[in-house]
């Protein structure tokens, strides 16, 4: 099976949209985000959130990334690739007013056709190393699950050398034979198959969203010259598998969303 809860996803999303009658007729502009995120897969919305709240969000986290008790790295020969931080979602209260904004929910929520629920939230240093590519910096398919959408902000700018996120427009839908033998496929074997012209690198700034359906091949660069410090959230129509670790928040930060938009976090696990 290619992805996680496949064959039970329609049964799914059917007692999601009975449990949550909330479904509502979007904007304009909000349909046209979907449209575009059904044809490419992914999307970046230009100045969509104001730079210095995502800066001063970005200083609230840095000291946890010194902090060894809440940050798990990730070193392969004596190299350090990444870090993140641990159940972000209990560490900061704005995070979790982030993941919870109304154009997050309502984009959500057209593109998944019911109540959308915060499977997971990540945030991450990743730094530039003379070393190969390791894990997702070569392409892959996430199998969360058969559908999901993932929002992206960096809190830095990020260019070409920057280490972006980089995605293959149209391969949510357009898949190769025995594409899912393999976990990890490096860079010029996806080129080989889709095309240069279709690998995307998302470069972009602070304040800049990126909203992606990564069940299509995606990969983290190498950033070449300056560690990349990123947020993702994914919003899904049930909870990750048993096979992820359950995402927490913490019992005040859930308690700040009002009753009718609790249905955000209820794949979440309230923790004091």
């Amino acid at each position: 099976m290619a992805f996680q809860l496949e064959d039970e996803y329609e049964s799914l999303l059917l007692a999601r949209q009975q449990k949550y009658p909330v479904l509502k007729k979007p904007g304009q502009e909000i349909q046209e985000i979907v449209d575009i995120l059904e044809t490419n897969g992914m999307v970046i919305i230009k100045d969509a959130f104001e730079p210095q709240e995502l800066i001063s969000l970005g200083a609230e986290l840095a000291p946890l990334f010194e902090d060894p008790s809440v940050t798990q790295p990730k070193v392969v020969d004596n190299t350090l690739y990444m870090t993140k931080i641990v159940q972000p979602l209990t560490k900061n209260n704005r995070l979790v007013k982030l993941a919870t904004h109304g154009a997050l929910e309502e984009i959500a929520m057209t593109y998944l056709k019911c109540a959308p629920g915060l499977a997971s939230a990540n945030v991450r240093k990743t730094f530039p190393h003379d070393g190969p590519l390791f894990g997702n910096q070569n392409f892959h398919v996430d199998r969360n699950s058969k559908r999901f959408i993932k929002f992206f902000f960096y809190l830095n700018d990020v260019d070409i050398n920057g280490g972006p996120f980089t995605y293959v427009a149209g391969s949510s839908d357009q898949k190769f034979e025995d594409w899912d033998k393999h976990y990890n496929w490096p860079p010029d074997s996806i080129e080989k198959i889709y095309g240069v012209d279709r690998i995307i690198p998302a470069t972009a700034n602070v304040g800049d969203l990126i909203i992606a359906n990564t069940t299509g091949f995606h990969r983290g660069m190498k950033p070449k010259t300056t560690p990349r410090t990123m947020i993702t959230f994914n919003y899904m129509v049930h909870p990750e598998s048993a096979a992820h670790t359950r995402f927490q928040v913490s019992k005040d930060a859930y308690e700040n969303i009002p009753l009718e938009r609790r249905y955000l976090l209820d794949f979440l696990e309230v923790t004091e």
